[in-house]
């Protein structure tokens, strides 16, 4: 998904991201999950989808203490916001 973003393929990396995330949970992965989460709501930017994911990855860094996900969320809510 991260590199189909690079490139520049938007929908091809929202697919990916999208069986990212659901194998991601299947596999009860919460650290790529929210890592996931996070990629996600960047390629969609600013709306709810993006807001939820990105709340969502929030929770599991809170839950799992995670600062590298903490970190990521805080800087994607100020660039869905801006």
């Amino acid at each position: 998904g991260r590199l189909a973003t690079a490139f520049g393929e938007r929908a091809e990396a929202i697919q990916l991201l999208e069986r990212a995330l659901e194998r991601n949970t299947v596999l009860k992965a919460s650290v790529q999950v929210a890592h996931t989460q996070l990629d996600y709501a960047r390629i969609l930017g600013p709306g709810e989808q993006a807001q939820e994911l990105v709340a969502a990855a929030q929770q599991t860094a809170g839950e799992l203490d995670l600062p590298s996900v903490k970190r990521r969320a805080q800087r994607l809510t100020v660039e869905l916001t801006t």
